[in-house]
């Protein structure tokens, strides 16, 4: 039973890492057997569902249906994998459309003969256009990221920060933090924001 078993490759540990912990990295980063691969990306396909049901808050309700459906039916052909090869392609497959659709819409051009790779083949926002917004709440957890990773030690230990900085300065108010952090690190707002 060689085949159903297989070595896991370190971008595939590395995924199951950030998405569900040491302990299920812990389970498959050396080698795991087909029963679960299948349980990992039946898995993960579960987490886009919820991602996608908590986080796409405005959305018309065909896409997001189309979304939705998109994962039912790779659901039931991940299910339906017997071998490491089919499940792969169906992964493939599966999350290469999603993103088609989550950037607009999937293209269907089956009955096409030729299509030319170029990039005025790729504008897919006849039905809708992807847009992100931040609020003053999103803008402070990414100054609060790079205060942990750009900024380490300037301010002491991060609990110094949040006291001194957040707490007293700036009242806990996002739209203060965000102008006195524009204020006094300008070259690492501008390449934040």
């Amino acid at each position: 039973m060689k085949d159903n078993y297989r070595k896991t490759d370190m971008s595939f540990s590395h995924l199951i890492h950030n998405l569900y912990g040491d302990k299920d990295y812990r389970l498959i980063h050396t080698t795991h057997n087909f029963t679960d691969a299948k349980k990992y990306f039946l898995k993960i396909t579960k987490s886009i569902k919820f991602a996608i049901e908590e986080t796409i808050t405005i959305a018309d309700n065909y896409h997001k249906q189309e979304l939705l459906n998109t994962i039912t039916e790779s659901e039931r052909l991940i299910k339906s994998s017997k071998s490491f090869d089919s499940l792969d392609q169906q992964m493939v497959s599966f999350q290469s459309e999603l993103i088609f659709l989550l950037i607009g819409l999937m293209p269907h051009r089956w009955q096409q003969q030729k299509v030319i790779n170029k990039r005025s083949s790729w504008k897919l926002d006849d039905y809708r256009q992807i847009q992100y917004m931040q609020n003053a709440n999103h803008k402070k957890n990414i100054i609060f990221g790079a205060v942990q990773s750009k900024c380490k030690g300037k301010y002491g230990s991060w609990g110094d920060f949040l006291y001194n900085i957040y707490y007293k300065q700036c009242h806990r108010d996002p739209d203060e933090l965000i102008l006195w952090f524009k204020k006094n690190h300008a070259d690492i707002y501008s390449e934040l924001f």
